[in-house]
């Protein structure tokens, strides 16, 4: 039987896979179960193939005659989970899903979950009592990529609901802690927008601050606003700065200065021994060769974008929270193989490219979000970027 480490792995693989085959699903529901959804149930152990254990395009019939929910997932004889998917390109977030999974839902009573997924994101939603409607709000949402660590929450909802769990009560368990949790930061969230007259007088009273009294009220809503932004952007700061110092301590696989470090995406062809074609992500970096190469033609790429030109790129760009990203002249003449110049129409900058695999990834993500495109709007770092190497001679 699967445990909970081999099923978390497998997962952390499957991760890839799905990144890859994402672009190739969208506009086609068809190819997202096949590609994405049956996969994934897989590494929870129901197998698509088994009509006992996954019944597809499920009836699920309440008055609207022929209605069908794309999976009912079996446990016991009776149906335990149902899934709705929509093609990869979808927002699951749209209330209309929402509403046709509610329905779905409520044709069988025997159902205790319910999934609203694109392949990629997945929503959860729960009946919280034996007669209840399926609750409005997803208690635990996730991506593919995005489990991180054996004992994720979201590993260990996953694992709860997986054919390998043998407790019943486990997801139960599991999903009322996860509902909790995302109630309490919803609120938290709520109150940090707009903090309610009982949350002031909460903070008033806690902090020591005197009692509350209505000439005074709008202030202090005002100051604990405030107060909660600088806290959670200095929590912000402080994780990447941590980010960053164990990123500067980890040693790097090859020598960055020569050109032969970790990079950025990934080549089309591994026999391809001097030119890459690379695909780059807003939220898929992965090390492979010639990083500094990368580098450099991404941030071109980039100011060719941009609707105010290279040099208006590269100027807006010059300095973001504090860092200098494009210097006027080479700043340390003894290390030249530290930094690249990229020129401009008018100007020569230097980039500085000895650094870590992480803090290259960190950079060209900033830069992405200084894009204007030419039609106004910000580049939308979700699409894909392809771009053709450059011979490593020409670094």
């Amino acid at each position: 039987m699967t445990d909970k480490k081999t099923m978390y792995e497998a997962m952390i693989r499957f991760s890839e896979t799905a990144r890859a085959r994402e672009r190739l699903c969208r506009n086609n529901e068809f190819q997202t179960r096949v590609s994405l959804v049956n996969p994934f149930l897989e590494l929870l152990g129901y197998d698509s193939r088994d009509p006992d254990a996954v019944k597809m395009e499920y009836t699920a019939d309440i008055g609207k005659a022929g209605e069908k929910v794309d999976y009912a997932i079996f446990r016991g004889g009776d149906p335990y989970i149902f899934i709705e998917v929509k093609s990869a390109e979808k927002d699951i977030r749209d209330a209309r899903f929402g509403h046709q999974l509610a329905r779905y839902f409520l044709s069988e009573s025997k159902v205790r979950f319910a999934a609203l997924t694109n392949g990629v994101r997945w929503c959860w939603y729960r009946r919280s009592a034996p007669s209840a409607n399926m609750e409005k709000k997803p208690f635990i949402t996730h991506e593919t990529h995005e489990i991180s660590q054996p004992n994720d929450p979201v590993v260990e909802w996953l694992w709860s609901v997986s054919r390998y769990q043998q407790d019943p009560g486990q997801a139960e368990r599991q999903a009322q802690s996860a509902f909790v949790r995302q109630s309490i930061m919803d609120w938290i969230e709520k109150m940090r927008l707009a903090p309610s007259d009982a949350f002031v007088k909460f903070l008033a009273k806690e902090a020591e601050l005197g009692k509350v009294l209505k000439s005074n009220l709008e202030t202090m809503r005002t100051d604990a606003r405030f107060a909660l932004d600088g806290y959670v952007k200095g929590e912000i700061d402080r994780v990447l700065e941590d980010a960053g110092r164990r990123a500067e301590r980890e040693p790097a696989a090859t020598d960055e200065r020569d050109g032969s470090d970790g990079g950025v995406g990934t080549p089309d062809s591994p026999r391809a021994a001097d030119r890459f074609a690379w695909r780059v992500r807003g939220e898929d970096w992965r090390p492979v060769k010639n990083g500094v190469v990368l580098q450099i033609a991404v941030i071109q790429y980039l100011a060719s974008l941009d609707r105010r030109g290279p040099d208006g790129f590269y100027r807006s760009a010059r300095t973001i929270k504090g860092f200098p990203y494009f210097l006027d002249s080479l700043p340390d003449t003894s290390r030249p193989k530290d930094y690249r110049p990229i020129d401009s129409p008018t100007v020569r900058y230097w980039v500085g490219v000895h650094m870590s695999t992480e803090r290259r990834r960190a950079m060209l993500d900033r830069l992405c979000r200084q894009i204007e495109t030419r039609d106004g709007s910000p580049i939308r770092l979700e699409e894909e970027i392809e771009l053709r190497m450059p011979d490593r001679g020409g670094a």
